[in-house]
């Protein structure tokens, strides 16, 4: 049987912007490259009652992502431990109901519920995960190898953004130290 599967991704912003699909990939991967080093990094703190993250920058103060689309990763000194999608960042960081204590739900391969029931719990120091941070990639981000043209212009994340969130999620994992870099400019790491 013969490989008919469609991508999104090259069906439609491929097409849309007139770029083979192997050039477009490569594009994509090297402007991740330059918002992991542009986009600041926050640490990421769950409240007492386990339901919500809050955001710090290296002082300790509070931090609010912006409403715009985009991605995001969250990692540790060690590695990226989450990569995902999100049609508004503040809503998806800070005030998500899907993923709180007291929704009722009962979850299982949800990866921020996950997180923040370990952190919750206080297991972060046996797992590994003592400092978890959080990396913002918003659709408003100007990327200087584009022509300082915003995230969204380059790719239309607000239409493909988990078309997006899977081919950036095979390209993640290589730029984890680009990201603990950024931590260290940040003031975060040491």
């Amino acid at each position: 049987m013969a490989f008919n599967a469609k991508w999104k991704l090259e069906e439609l912003l491929a097409q849309h912007i007139g770029k083979a699909m192997p050039e477009l990939l490569a594009d994509i991967r090297l402007d991740l490259a330059e918002m992991i080093a542009g986009c600041p990094v926050f640490q990421l703190i769950i409240t007492d009652n386990g339901n919500y993250f809050r955001l710090t920058d290296s002082k300790g103060f509070e931090q609010k992502p912006p409403r715009v689309v985009g991605l995001y990763s969250i990692f540790t000194r060690d590695c990226v431990i989450y990569f995902g999608e999100a049609k508004d960042l503040y809503r998806r960081q800070l005030l998500d109901p899907d993923n709180t204590a007291d929704s009722g739900k009962v979850f299982q391969g949800q990866g921020r519920a996950i997180l923040k029931f370990i952190l919750h719990y206080g297991w972060a120091n046996r797992l590994g995960f003592d400092r978890v941070f959080l990396q913002m990639y918003p659709g408003n981000y100007q990327i200087p190898r584009q022509g300082h043209k915003t995230f969204e212009e380059c790719y239309e994340v607000s239409k493909y953004s988990k078309a997006l969130e899977g081919v950036l999620g095979l390209f993640i994992q290589q730029y984890h130290s680009q990201m603990a870099d950024r931590s260290r400019k940040d003031g975060l790491l040491i």
